[in-house]
């Protein structure tokens, strides 16, 4: 009896702690899953906290469920980013992805890596590591990992200079009421978007400093800092020519203040970005030695991170310092090398709209397909309608078809004909009635384009009529209009027909030619500029003599790249006008010196 009560007892005991250890189990789970958001919110401030949390973390590695081991797993590769080793990240999170079983990991593993394609620069990558997180996102009902996927998918647009779509994905996520942590995040993306773009109505004091102190308040100092010096810099760039010793000294300690809360090693690029921005402020600011110093500190840090916008500023900024200094080598040979980058910073930004143009055209090319399909199917029982119908509806439906056809056609014509028109106005110099830049650079374009395809030569040239600034001082500026439209007639007059001549602004005009040799190119312009130093002025009723300067550059020197014709023709000339002016130079590459 007393045995058959002790089992009795026991059995109660026994199910009566059941939902204590569920419970227990269940406490567990919740405090890993804290344990593991707090180390994902780490990961981009404190890299002394997120180690210690990856820690403790590995020490219960044997309490995680599944999920939590590979969100562990998932966590562990961002060392190997904080080293810099960003192509084994890259091919530990692609292995992550392969072998996790978790949806939530999968999707955080791609929206990290179109980040890590960024800095990679595998622009194709990233837009197909987007494909899939977006394609995922209808089935997300996890707000929070929704939430998490804007914010990557908007900083992975960002990276890749699609600003209104990282615009679009931050506002998204806005709509969402999210947690101040992610609000700081989805607000800072957003207005540096807007930086972007240039639309000044959404870049203003009041909202950059709501922003900052949100994400002070949420200790996101990497974030804050970023914003910050995009916005200091948009402000510098706004100020105009009279700008005050006052305006700039405010700049400078606003710049000096940020980046004091962050790892400088481990952000680099956000520190050379600063040092960068310094020395252009230093320069304004008259202030030299300052000056180069930061631009020589960018040169030196900005060596481990390649070909950079921070490094083009600082050569640029050592240019104008030898310019000030009369160093008219040392100003050509940062002039080259700030060229250079520039080159290669164009070939970037060209690949990233190439590699989305493909995502883009591949996604599309799979959705022609499943509408030809569908199209193909809807004939088929359309067909079997129609076949059931008389023929005087088939007729009427005919008819109409036949109407409505030819009144699109017509609206089609009349439109194509007035933007035409429009199109020839927008695109001509009011004053000189030839091209003005915009329409220079459209018709530029097509031509390379063309002649990129049968791999010929194209040449451009840009005139500048020298010293033409003391034409405007000492006779006023209707005169200066009288004199460039006489220069520009008269060289209307020797043009040869495969040749164009547009107005850059002010007194430079491009010319360009086409399938012709360098040494032909060189005569045509020496031609042009013997021309307007005989040009006759004494119709302005004024002692008026010009002569102008000539750079050329072709695509054999430049590639098929208009903005590559247009810095090279610019160096040749900066060397014509160094030279003593009234010259033509071709541009060398630093290889022929």
């Amino acid at each position: 009896m007393n045995r058959k009560f002790f089992i009795k007892i026991i059995g109660a005991l026994i199910f009566l702690s059941m939902p204590m250890v569920i419970w227990t189990q269940e406490n567990s789970a919740n405090q890993y899953d804290a344990l593991l958001n707090q180390a994902d919110k780490n990961k981009g401030g404190s890299k002394q906290v997120f180690d210690l949390s990856l820690e403790q973390l590995q020490q219960q590695r044997g309490q995680l469920s599944t999920e939590q081991q590979e969100y562990l797993d998932y966590l562990l590769i961002f060392n190997l980013m904080y080293d810099g080793q960003y192509t084994e990240a890259a091919k530990a999170f692609e292995s992550l992805f392969t072998r996790a079983k978790s949806t939530f990991v999968k999707v955080r593993v791609q929206s990290s890596l179109s980040n890590l394609y960024a800095f990679n620069r595998e622009y194709r990558s990233v837009f197909r590591a987007l494909q899939y997180v977006t394609n995922a996102l209808p089935d997300i009902r996890d707000k929070d990992l929704k939430h998490t996927i804007y914010l990557a998918t908007a900083n992975s647009y960002l990276l890749t200079d699609r600003y209104q779509l990282a615009r679009e994905f931050s506002n998204v996520l806005l709509k969402d009421e999210p947690e101040p942590f992610k609000r700081c995040r989805a607000m800072s993306y957003r207005q540096l978007a807007e930086i972007e773009l240039q639309n000044t109505a959404a870049i203003h004091d009041v909202v950059f400093n709501e922003i900052f102190d949100l994400c002070i308040s949420q200790k996101q100092y990497i974030v804050a800092d970023l914003l910050a010096l995009q916005w200091y810099e948009y402000q510098f760039k706004q100020l105009n020519d009279d700008f005050t010793g006052a305006e700039i000294e405010r700049l400078i300690s606003a710049v000096e203040k940020t980046c004091l809360n962050i790892d400088t090693q481990q952000f680099k690029s956000i520190v050379t970005g600063k040092d960068a921005l310094l020395a252009q402020l230093h320069l304004a600011n008259n202030d030299l030695t300052l000056a180069e110093d930061y631009a020589q500190k960018v040169l030196k840090d900005a060596a481990q991170l390649g070909e950079s916008k921070h490094k083009q500023k600082a050569y640029q900024v050592l240019e104008a310092i030898a310019k000030l200094q009369n160093n008219t080598t040392l100003a050509y040979e940062y002039l080259r090398k700030h060229s250079g980058i520039e080159s290669v910073l164009m070939k970037d930004k060209l690949d990233k709209q190439v590699a989305f143009a493909a995502v883009q055209h591949d996604v599309l090319a799979k959705e022609l397909q499943l509408e030809q399909i569908n199209k193909s199917n809807e004939l088929l029982q359309t067909q079997a309608q129609l076949n059931a119908q008389n023929s005087l509806n088939q007729k009427l439906m005919l008819a109409w078809l036949v109407l409505a056809v030819s009144l699109l056609v017509y609206w089609v014509y009349r439109a194509s004909k007035k933007r035409k028109e429009l199109e020839i106005l927008v695109e001509l110099d009011h004053m000189t009635k030839i091209l003005n830049r915009k329409g220079l650079e459209a018709h530029i374009n097509q031509l390379i384009t063309r002649k990129a395809a049968q791999r010929q030569t194209v040449h451009l040239a840009i005139m500048d009529l020298d010293l033409f600034k003391a034409v405007n001082d000492e006779f006023g500026h209707l005169v200066g209009d009288s004199v460039l439209k006489h220069v520009v007639y008269s060289l209307k007059n020797i043009l040869d027909k495969n040749m164009i001549l547009g107005r850059l602004g002010g007194e430079e005009f491009a010319i360009v030619a086409c399938d012709v040799s360098n040494n032909e190119m060189y005569r045509r312009l020496e031609a042009m500029r013997k021309m307007v130093e005989k040009l006759d002025f004494s119709e302005c009723e004024h002692p008026i003599s010009l002569t102008a300067s000539f750079g050329y550059a072709s695509t054999e020197t430049a590639g098929y790249s208009l903005q590559m014709l247009l810095t090279q023709a610019d160096v040749a000339l900066y060397d014509a006008k160094n030279s003593g002016r009234n010259q033509t130079i071709g541009y060398r590459s630093p290889d022929e010196d």
